[in-house]
């Protein structure tokens, strides 16, 4: 029997963890409903939150890029049945990549579930700690992609390394060029940060043509915004893909 056949069928928690954060969502009544945000905002109170409800659930799905705060997660929720996905697991016909062992399982699930909202090519940003810019193209092969600082990594190297210039919000001013300190800023920092983010879908447009453009990850809407809402945003998308790769991997 595979090991994913007892996960296809139930009510499971998913988790994703990420670099510096771990998000938790189930299914219910059809769409994803995120673990109470409000009440969970580290690993310990997501832990306990799943303690207090774990007589719902059937078990854990986990996708995750370290495996310290995996294991510590799972050894606190050892009476939970558990599934960790990872790139061992992915046929390599649908892998186009050069380094299998040091691929983001995120990176992978989040362009399997916008291969299921599109047939054509596709290219999935995901905004978090890091920024992937990702492409899956429409024979469902994931071809690699772009990793870079995210934007709140990115938006900090200029106030650590000169404490004397003011931090700015996110907005790009509508003159150019900068004429104050505060629009110069706004110019080399958001500024540069949707600069380079085009930059690389027009050299993926340039490469492969046409393309459908999916946007996840806490600074998602962010990202949307400067990409000028072209592109489909999907809170969940990494959930999607580990509940698809489950349901159609042997």
């Amino acid at each position: 029997m595979s090991q994913f056949d007892s996960f296809r069928t139930g009510n499971f928690i998913f988790l994703d963890i990420g670099n510096t954060s771990v998000k938790g969502a189930h299914r219910a009544a059809g769409s994803w409903k995120p673990i109470n945000t409000e009440n969970v905002s580290n690993a310990s109170q997501l832990v306990e939150w799943i303690r207090e409800h774990e007589d719902a659930f059937d078990g854990i799905i986990v996708c995750s890029v370290r495996q310290d705060a995996t294991q510590a997660i799972l050894m606190a929720l050892e009476d939970l049945p558990s599934l960790v996905l990872s790139t061992d697991q992915i046929p390599r016909a649908n892998l186009d990549y050069n380094t299998i062992d040091t691929l983001g399982m995120d990176r992978y699930l989040a362009c399997v579930a916008a291969n299921t909202h599109s047939t054509r090519h596709k290219v999935v940003i995901d905004a978090g700690t890091a920024c992937t810019i990702d492409l899956m193209t429409d024979d469902g092969i994931y071809r690699g992609g772009v990793i870079a600082p995210g934007y709140g990594a990115f938006s900090d190297i200029l106030p650590e390394k000169a404490p004397a210039l003011p931090r700015v919000k996110p907005n790009i001013p509508k003159t150019w060029p900068g004429k104050t300190t505060i629009d110069a800023l706004k110019w080399g920092i958001p500024g540069f940060y949707e600069g380079g983010i085009i930059s690389v879908l027009r050299k993926y447009e340039n490469e492969i043509g046409h393309f459908d453009l999916f946007i996840t990850g806490g600074d998602g809407p962010l990202i949307h915004k400067m990409t000028s809402e072209k592109g489909i945003y999907r809170p969940f998308l990494v959930f999607e893909g580990m509940a698809t790769f489950i349901d159609y991997r042997d």
